[in-house]
């Protein structure tokens, strides 16, 4: 599902996040966790634009209460900008449908 601002790859149940999904954001940040009716819910790995690492937590009502850097085994580097949509993206998540302009799949200058 892509939104205006957001694009996440995982499961749905009656329009709302539920489940395993991954969330990219069109500044660059990665999030990797479960959502509970569109809420996430316990732990989450983020990975910012800058390329730091995060752990975040979450209560059942989708509430962080914990954030803090995780150790990082390599660089996985800043977020580039992609030149046909200018979302931002880091290469190790890209996908065919990453690109916002490019609705037919693997055609956008970065896939």
């Amino acid at each position: 599902l892509t939104l205006a601002e957001t694009q996440h790859l995982g499961s749905f149940r009656e329009g709302r996040a539920e489940g395993q999904g991954i969330c990219f954001s069109s500044c660059g940040k990665v999030c990797f966790g479960k959502w509970k009716c569109n809420a996430r819910v316990g732990d989450f790995i983020l990975l910012d634009a800058q390329g730091r690492l995060w752990r975040e937590e979450y209560d059942s009502q989708g509430k962080r209460y914990s954030k803090k850097m995780a150790p990082v085994e390599s660089d996985p580097g800043e977020a580039s900008q992609c030149s046909h949509c200018n979302w931002k993206y880091h290469p190790r998540f890209n996908h065919c449908y990453a690109c916002r302009l490019d609705a037919d799949g693997c055609t956008s200058p970065h896939c």
